[in-house]
């Protein structure tokens, strides 16, 4: 895909917002104390938490002990300000880090990922335009009570190797249930399957209903084609924006009985899960990055922020579209 027809067709990428070029405070990728210090904005929130000061956590206002706001991620995650509230008081977010003064070094930090067996649905996704990165179709996966994994591909004879990201990602599903085409029962497919002792179920012919993940799809593809409108970002991003809508979501606290004011994943993978790689940008918001350029050229640059780079070096490294319309990872 050429990013350079998509900035031409597209002239708000290089539009500039005045606050932005004010130096009193430079806002990047990432929020981390002068003194390298992380300074978490909610305490970690268990269970057994008394529910009146959870409350009094998260109504806390932006300081340096509080680095976001229920109201700042509804407007992040374009979600409603109580469900907002539920989601900071089911999450930590002991990655998020600021900074006072310029950009000079790199950020560190240091986030776990959650495994464990579970039971899911998966189908996949087509799409009638090519992504930037050349995707046309996405393999989900999900347990049909708002945890999502999605994973974009070229083409549907890959499905084998989502099914094998989603189980490094996640873990190995006890049970697997699949529209029943050959791409999801035979061929590499089949080989992970039995490889892992993974119990494959197949819908009834003519019955998609039966699979969640069908249902799961319908609502991503509505968020995302929600989240491009809305920020004004090039349709070609719509594979950044379709894996950030089915994190997003599972991170979400939706008023849902039988979550109880937890997050799916967290009902799925049994841990308090951490929202500081998705609640610090708003999908393609203006972000400051460091880029080591050689002298005299600024080290300090500005981008669009697109999505979390998961699978490149340390947490907290996004993706990055520069103003040469070129995706970069930067933490």
């Amino acid at each position: 895909m050429d990013l350079h027809r998509v900035r031409s067709k597209h002239p708000n990428l290089d539009a500039r917002p005045p606050e932005l070029m004010e130096d009193v405070i430079i806002r990047m990728v990432g929020t981390i104390n002068i003194n390298g210090k992380v300074t978490p904005d909610i305490s970690v929130t268990h269970h057994d938490t008394e529910s009146t000061s959870r409350e009094t956590a998260v109504a806390q206002t932006r300081s340096r002990t509080s680095n976001i706001t229920f109201a700042e991620l509804a407007t992040r995650w374009n979600i409603g300000l109580e469900t907002a509230k539920a989601t900071l008081a089911a999450t930590t977010q002991e990655g998020m880090r600021f900074v006072d003064g310029d950009l000079e070094r790199w950020l560190r930090t240091s986030l776990r990922f959650p495994t464990l067996n579970c039971t899911i649905y998966t189908d996949t996704m087509f799409a009638k335009l090519k992504s930037v990165r050349g995707f046309t179709c996405a393999q989900l996966f999900t347990d049909g009570k708002g945890f999502y994994r999605l994973y974009p591909m070229k083409k549907k004879g890959d499905a084998h190797h989502a099914l094998s990201q989603f189980i490094h990602d996640v873990g190995i599903p006890k049970n697997c249930l699949v529209d029943g085409v050959k791409e999801e029962r035979e061929g590499e497919w089949g080989q992970i399957v039995k490889h892992y002792h993974i119990k494959l179920l197949v819908t009834e012919p003519y019955s998609p209903w039966q699979n969640r993940a069908e249902a799961g799809l319908r609502e991503l593809k509505k968020m995302a084609a929600r989240i491009l409108r809305k920020s004004v970002a090039p349709i070609e991003l719509w594979c950044y924006a379709i894996e950030w809508a089915a994190r997003t979501m599972s991170l979400t606290a939706h008023n849902i009985p039988d979550l109880k004011s937890r997050t799916p994943e967290e009902r799925l993978l049994g841990q308090t899960p951490d929202t500081s790689e998705y609640a610090h940008h708003s999908f393609f918001e203006w972000i400051w990055y460091h880029d080591p350029n050689p002298f005299p050229e600024p080290k300090v640059c500005l981008g669009r922020w697109i999505g979390v780079a998961s699978d490149v070096g340390q947490p907290m490294t996004y993706w990055i579209l520069t103003g040469n319309c070129t995706i970069i990872a930067r933490s």
